[in-house]
């Protein structure tokens, strides 16, 4: 009888129903800057991400800035209303053109030689450049995200640089917003006033938070050390 054997079998002898052993991803996996690389390619570059809600762009101009698996973009309100999403960068020198987490804007200028666009991602003043007959501005606007916000008001990004993204939003998520236990809620009714401790934050301090108490209450019970 080996060590495993009472894993095995129930006291009464009769085969236990415990699922069969999987062996876990390789550790390389997690550190593997070309696994990185791929998943960029593979699924955060293909895939739906959901990354904000309607609640926070209430007026013309607000935005959110967000880096994503190294993908640096932002989300801002038109002046039409719409919510659209831009990849970071400046199509002049590749200046980045948000440097804040959020705020508001007046206009969408490049701080670095003044090339400025229309929320919506269209070029607008590009000195030097503009008076030039080759120049065609509608040839140099920001590079758009696709986005998709759904029926509560949860806004999603793909950033397959396709004039499509490959899959639809439709194909994979609609279930997500029909299920019964949103059913009660109306998101026109709550606003947003915080800032959730910075998204993973929040997950990271409810992770450390048992450790940082077991460790207080071993301090204060002067716990004997582990021989």
């Amino acid at each position: 009888m080996n060590g495993l054997s009472s894993h095995n079998t129930k006291p009464n002898g009769m085969a236990n129903d415990y699922p069969k052993p999987v062996r876990a991803l390789p550790a390389s996996w997690y550190r593997s800057n070309a696994m990185f690389q791929l998943e960029r390619r593979a699924i955060f570059s293909k895939r739906w991400l959901m990354v904000s809600h309607t609640v926070r762009f209430l007026n013309a101009g607000d935005y959110l800035h967000l880096v994503v698996a190294g993908f640096s973009f932002f989300l801002v309100k038109g002046r039409d209303e719409e919510i659209y999403a831009h990849h970071n960068v400046c199509r002049h020198r590749g200046h980045p053109l948000v440097e804040q987490e959020s705020g508001k804007l007046a206009a969408l200028a490049c701080k670095y030689h003044g090339w400025s666009y229309r929320f919506n991602g269209s070029l607008a003043k590009a000195p030097q450049y503009q008076e030039l007959p080759s120049f065609d501005k509608s040839d140099n606007g920001l590079f758009r995200i696709h986005t998709y916000i759904d029926r509560l008001g949860f806004i999603w990004v793909n950033l397959d640089s396709s004039d499509e993204p490959a899959l639809q939003w439709d194909e994979a998520f609609t279930s997500a917003v029909t299920h019964e236990r949103f059913e009660h809620f109306n998101m026109e009714d709550y606003h947003f006033d915080h800032q959730w401790n910075m998204t993973c934050k929040t997950s990271l301090l409810h992770l450390g938070e048992p450790m940082l108490w077991f460790m207080d209450v071993a301090q204060q019970t002067a716990l004997p050390a582990l021989s």
